[in-house]
């Protein structure tokens, strides 16, 4: 992935989404930027991982620095 040269202030917003199983933790962070039109990833961690620790921040925060928005949550 490219990485842009302009860096983005990191706006975040945590949400819920109701399953079958309880509610699923979620954090969208997003570039704040002029045009407000960026692409998202969704992100999942792996075993024993958590959206708010490393290396799902590391990733959230380049993606951002790229312009790109991230939607990361934990697994119920």
């Amino acid at each position: 992935m490219k990485q842009t040269s302009k860096s983005y202030q990191m706006k975040q917003q945590k949400f819920t989404i109701d399953g079958s199983k309880g509610k699923l933790s979620c954090i969208m962070t997003y570039p704040e930027k002029d045009d407000q039109k960026y692409p998202v990833a969704i992100l999942m961690h792996g075993f024993m991982a958590s959206k708010s620790r490393s290396p799902i921040t590391q990733i959230v925060k380049y993606l951002n620095d790229a312009g790109i928005g991230a939607i990361s949550f934990d697994f119920n």
